[in-house]
C-alpha cells in the first residue's frame, strides 16, 4: 500500500487533466472515475478527500463523481469492491493541466479551519423544513481583482457572482437613529440609492451603508458573514426584484466560512418573520 500511495503521488504530479471544473464535469459526464476507465484508483481517493461536494445542479457529474467516491472511501478504503488492492491510477490528458492543478482550481480543498456545524441562519432553515447544501469558503482565499461575493461564488464552483446574493446593511435615516434595513442583491448587481428611496419612502442623501461595527451590533453577523436568516434585530428587508429569475441562490450563512444554497422560493419564505415579510422591489443597477 506505502508503494501505491507512492505511487499516487507522483501520478498527482504528472498526469495532466481539466483546468477549470466545467471541463473536469464534461470529463466525467463519459467517464466513471478520473484515475481508470472502469474501476475506482488511490488517485481517485486522493483527490476526492481534497474536494469537497459539489452542486448537483452546476456540476452534476463531479456530483455524482464525488458523491459515488466518497462512499467507497467509507467501505472499501485499501481495496476495491472485489477484494483487489487498489490500482494507483493515472489521470487523463485534458488541457494540459496538472491533476492538483485543478483540484486548486475546484477551489473546494479543505481549508486549515472548517466551516462551523451549524449558524443560527442554518438552523432556522432546518426548523423550517428547507432543503438546502453547504459550501465552506474561505475569506483567505480571496485572490487579485477578486471582491469576497466574487470569491465565494468561485469556490461554490460557479461561473460568476449572478447566483450569490449580497445582503448588505444600510442606514436610512440620518444620524443612524431608526434601525438599518436589508437590501439583498444579487453578486454581480449594485445598488440603486435612488430607487431604494422611492421604495421605501426614505430621503435619498440619507441611505448609506451602516458601518460595520454597528452592522454586527444589529445582525450578530460579522461583515463577510452577514444574511438575513437569523438577524439578531429583525430588519426591514428589500429584495431586488432579480433574484426570483435565478434558479438557486447562495447566501452568506452567517460565517466568513459558510455559503448556503437553496432555492429563491424557499429563501423567501425563511425571510417571514410573522408579519413582517420581504419586500420586492427593484433597487439594482448593473
Amino acid at each position: 500500500l506505502d508503494w501505491s500511495v507512492a505511487q499516487v503521488s507522483f501520478f498527482v504530479r504528472v498526469a495532466r487533466v481539466a483546468m477549470s471544473v466545467q471541463q473536469l464535469d464534461a470529463y466525467l459526464s463519459s467517464h466513471s472515475y478520473l484515475g481508470h476507465r472502469q474501476c475506482v484508483t488511490l488517485l481517485d481517493y486522493t483527490l476526492c478527500k481534497d474536494m469537497q461536494p459539489f452542486d448537483p445542479l452546476v456540476l452534476p457529474h463531479l456530483h455524482r463523481w464525488h458523491k459515488h467516491v466518497s462512499a467507497l472511501m467509507v467501505r472499501y478504503p485499501t481495496c476495491d469492491v472485489r477484494g483487489h488492492t487498489l490500482l494507483p491510477g493515472q489521470g487523463p490528458a485534458l488541457e494540459g493541466a496538472l491533476v492538483e492543478q485543478a483540484a486548486v482550481e475546484c477551489s473546494r480543498t479543505r481549508g486549515a479551519t472548517e466551516a462551523p456545524e451549524t449558524t443560527r441562519a442554518s438552523d432556522l432553515l432546518v426548523a423550517l423544513g428547507v432543503s438546502f447544501d453547504r459550501f465552506p469558503v474561505s475569506k483567505d482565499d480571496v485572490r487579485d481583482g477578486e471582491s469576497i461575493t466574487l470569491s465565494f461564488a468561485r469556490q461554490c464552483g460557479l461561473q460568476d457572482d449572478r447566483a450569490m446574493l449580497k445582503s448588505m446593511v444600510y442606514d436610512v435615516e440620518k444620524g443612524g437613529e431608526a434601525p438599518p434595513v436589508f437590501v439583498v442583491l444579487p453578486g454581480h448587481a449594485k445598488i440603486d440609492t435612488k430607487a431604494l428611496a422611492v421604495a421605501g419612502g426614505f430621503n435619498r442623501n440619507h441611505i448609506k451603508p451602516t458601518k460595520p461595527e454597528r452592522a454586527t451590533g444589529v445582525t450578530g453577523y460579522v461583515f463577510g458573514g452577514t444574511t438575513v436568516l437569523g438577524s439578531r434585530i429583525p430588519l426591514r428587508t428589500f429584495v431586488d426584484k432579480s433574484v426570483l429569475e435565478l434558479t438557486r441562490v447562495y447566501i452568506n450563512g452567517g460565517s466568513t466560512k459558510l455559503v448556503l444554497a437553496l432555492s429563491p422560493g424557499d429563501y423567501l419564505r425563511a425571510l417571514v418573520d410573522g408579519d413582517r415579510k420581504p419586500e420586492i422591489v427593484e433597487v439594482s443597477k448593473f
